[in-house]
């Protein structure tokens, strides 16, 4: 795991934890690109309030300690026992020289962890696709 996943952990329980005794769902991801081009992994941190229907998240592929250094508001579009699909973008991600906004599509199975992710470059075209595992927990 990379050490990014536990900045702004603290920042993003606090945001969720407004009613004591309220339980959160954890989901640690590692991801790889689909395509043979880049075999790193890149990592994944959202957590999902069981309550409200709503997540945070931050991803290794966009953070920046400048830009983009905090969890960002997540859309659940469907809540299911064999899916949970997630929707969010990030504004301004920088690749050397590069800049493009982000735009994702994650389903995570919540039975098994199982992850599979699509990023949108907006500004570069095609979309990258990823999939992996998720290590799920439950957080108070």
């Amino acid at each position: 795991m990379r050490s990014f996943v536990g900045i702004g952990l603290v920042a993003a329980m606090g945001c969720f934890l407004a009613q004591p005794g309220q339980a959160f769902t954890k989901f640690v991801c590692d991801y790889n690109y689909s395509g043979k081009r880049d075999s790193d992994k890149h990592d994944l941190l959202i957590l999902y309030d069981n309550a409200s229907n709503e997540a945070l998240g931050k991803d290794s592929f966009s953070f920046d300690k400048t830009r983009n250094p905090d969890p960002v508001e997540i859309t659940v579009k469907r809540h299911s026992a064999s899916e949970l699909r997630l929707v969010w973008s990030v504004p301004d991600v920088r690749f050397k020289s590069y800049s493009t906004d982000l735009d994702y599509l994650a389903t995570i199975n919540p039975a098994t962890g199982a992850l599979d992710i699509t990023i949108t470059p907006v500004a570069y075209p095609p979309p990258w696709h990823f999939t992996g595992t998720c290590a799920i927990s439950k957080v108070k």
